[in-house]
């Protein structure tokens, strides 16, 4: 296991590198060079004819009435990422390499996610840490101004912020999304005993903190987190966790569109009060993380009044 975590993140290395360096002039001919060099590798893995197909696509996008060209390589771009996530027995390891380098232009609000990336950080503890690594160099003793001064750090480093941010596939999670408790707890432990002996347990939890708000699975009778979550995260039971935890929570909401005063948040309020009720007896911790959600939202209805009641 140790072995192929390695193998994943030196491939997400070099296949930055080579990608950075063909970045160099011209925006548009470096993006038709970056995909060429991608489709070219699909072929000699598979002969994948249905996607050498599209490559005029991409390097004829200015034909596309209506569309500027990084439109058209965006779209297409996603559209071969989306075939090969959908092909059985597909190489992980290249694919994951692949989501890494255009992981900007898979997100989930237009249906377009990286799935083996994420796959990889929620089956394996190890990789999850090699993340937190390049998103956190300064802790290995490397000079601060270095580290922000090297193109290839830096890319490494926004590329690991991104994905963490949008992580939501809780580990141990099935194909029916129920999440199994032990998977879990050990997927857990083990990914908090290399954080810390890295120095890195505070940003570990925090991390997990996020993703088990972005869980979706509740229980028969509608508490959320789930049973397995709340267990894990009462053993847990750390600072860092409750604030990613609330901060996850918080994003989660997304843009909204103003109503009048503060009662959609006195909406929110009542939801995440109701939500820490279900659970207070059995799950202390975590009822206490959604009471001060809803504190927050009183807080910030409040607010809103106040500004209603000055503009008025």
């Amino acid at each position: 296991m140790k072995r192929h975590v390695a193998e994943t993140l030196a491939f997400l290395g070099a296949f930055g590198k080579r990608l950075q360096a063909a970045s160099s002039a011209n925006i548009v001919r470096a993006v038709d060079r970056i995909v060429a060099s991608v489709v070219s590798e699909l072929v000699t893995w598979h002969r994948w004819a249905s996607l050498v197909s599209r490559l005029p696509l991409l390097t004829q996008s200015s034909e596309h009435s209506g569309r500027e060209n990084g439109q058209a390589d965006r779209y297409h771009i996603q559209q071969i990422i989306e075939t090969l996530q959908q092909t059985p027995n597909v190489d992980e390891n290249r694919l994951a390499s692949i989501e890494w380098h255009f992981i900007r232009l898979l997100d989930d609000d237009h249906g377009h996610a990286p799935k083996t990336l994420r796959k990889q950080l929620s089956t394996s503890s190890a990789f999850f840490n090699g993340i937190l690594r390049v998103c956190d160099r300064h802790r290995d003793k490397d000079d601060e101004s270095e580290v922000n001064q090297d193109p290839h750090r830096k890319y490494m480093a926004e590329h690991g912020f991104h994905l963490l941010h949008n992580w939501d596939l809780v580990p141990g999670t099935d194909e029916n999304g129920v999440v199994n408790e032990k998977f879990l707890r050990e997927w857990c432990s083990e990914a908090r005993a290399i954080a810390l002996a890295a120095d890195r347990l505070e940003v570990c939890d925090n991390h997990l903190g996020q993703v088990f708000a972005n869980s979706k699975q509740t229980d028969e009778n509608g508490a959320w987190p789930c049973l397995a979550i709340r267990c894990v995260a009462e053993e847990i039971k750390t600072k860092s966790l409750a604030s990613g935890m609330s901060c996850g929570i918080h994003n989660s909401r997304g843009a909204t569109f103003r109503a009048s005063r503060g009662d959609q948040e006195r909406e929110l309020q009542q939801q995440y009060r109701t939500k820490a009720e279900l659970i207070r007896f059995d799950s202390p911790f975590v009822a206490g993380i959604l009471d001060s959600v809803a504190d927050g939202h009183q807080r910030e209805a409040a607010w809103w009044d106040e500004r209603a009641r000055w503009e008025d």
